[in-house]
C-alpha cells in the first residue's frame, strides 16, 4: 500500500488529477440533467425493482 500512496503524493499525480478535473468541469460546465423520472430494473434474482427519479 505504500507505493501507492507514494504515487497518490507525487507531482505527476496532482498534474493528472487538476488536468482531469479542470477537463470535466468545462464539459459539464451547461450540463443539465434531464427530468428521467421513474426507472423500473428487471433483475432476474430481485425481481422488478422500481428507482425513483432521485436515485436514477
Amino acid at each position: 500500500m505504500g507505493k501507492v500512496k507514494d504515487i497518490i503524493k507525487s507531482s505527476e499525480y496532482k498534474k493528472v488529477e487538476n488536468d482531469i478535473e479542470n477537463f470535466v468541469k468545462q464539459k459539464l460546465q451547461n450540463y443539465v440533467p434531464m427530468d428521467t423520472g421513474k426507472k423500473t430494473i428487471h433483475d432476474p434474482v430481485w425481481g422488478s425493482i422500481d428507482y425513483p427519479e432521485w436515485e436514477i
